[in-house]
């Protein structure tokens, strides 16, 4: 935090090094600084889709995550949700993986339709 304050809101920072639980993504996220995780993922330390999950937050009582779908140029494709599950599918495959509410389970996108959706960035 002392960083932080030093370098001021008008520059990031960026921290390296020492970052290997969900938990220090989520602290070092909360002060608004960026973390690299090389190593804890090369290692197999921390999974990626946690990862990426770890400064996420939900006030919904289901802990789902609303997510919107856009297309390569961010146009909105539509509003869906996701858990904790269904990103670290995503993550792991690359594909638009999502959590149904009516089913109570994942939703792989295009297992049924053939429409299926790969992840860009």
């Amino acid at each position: 935090k002392q960083l932080k304050d030093l370098v001021g809101r008008d520059h990031e920072l960026t921290i390296a090094g020492g970052v290997t639980t969900t938990q220090d993504l989520a602290e070092v996220d909360k002060l608004g600084v960026y973390a690299q995780v090389g190593m804890a993922l090369y290692t197999n330390t921390l999974d990626l889709g946690d990862a990426f999950s770890a400064p996420l937050i939900t006030d919904r009582p289901d802990g789902l995550y609303p997510t919107v779908v856009v297309d390569e140029l961010g146009t909105s494709l539509g509003l869906v949700y996701s858990s904790l599950e269904s990103i670290r599918e995503s993550v792991k495959t690359g594909k638009g993986v999502y959590y149904s509410r009516s089913r109570n389970e994942l939703w792989r996108k295009g297992d049924t339709s053939g429409n299926g959706q790969t992840l860009i960035r």
